[in-house]
């Protein structure tokens, strides 16, 4: 597969944070990983980047794995599931339970806010 700068959001070049594409690092049911040359303010010489799938072009057969030890006390932790008083949103519980379009949304939004979780730590590591 060739890989090219039109694989990558162009707000990444644009915003100085790359100067190139080097290669595909890995494609999976979620999304592609291109490895980057980085610019040269960033500190480093090459950044990982990923590129998400929108949900009806993932190919996930059991999202319950990636679900799992995320839904914390009835809400889905890093999403809106808390009112602002701290108490679930029964709503999006229903809503999550019954994969709704708005349910669908806050799984996303969980999984990807606990991807990104990880990489940090990772990072810090």
């Amino acid at each position: 597969m060739s890989v090219t700068e039109s694989d990558i959001p162009e707000v990444f070049f644009t915003d100085g944070w790359l100067t190139a594409v080097e290669y595909l690092v890995s494609s999976g049911k979620e999304g592609t990983v291109f490895c980057c040359r980085a610019a040269p303010h960033t500190g480093h010489d090459r950044l990982a980047v990923k590129i998400h799938r929108g949900r009806s072009q993932r190919s996930f057969k059991n999202d319950a794995i990636y679900l799992s030890g995320r839904a914390m006390g009835g809400s889905l932790s890093g999403t809106s599931g808390v009112k602002s008083s701290g108490m679930p949103d029964r709503r999006l519980e229903r809503a999550v339970a019954k994969r709704t379009r708005r349910g669908k949304a806050a799984i996303e939004h969980s999984w990807i806010n606990h991807e990104f979780n990880t990489l940090q730590v990772l990072h810090a590591a």
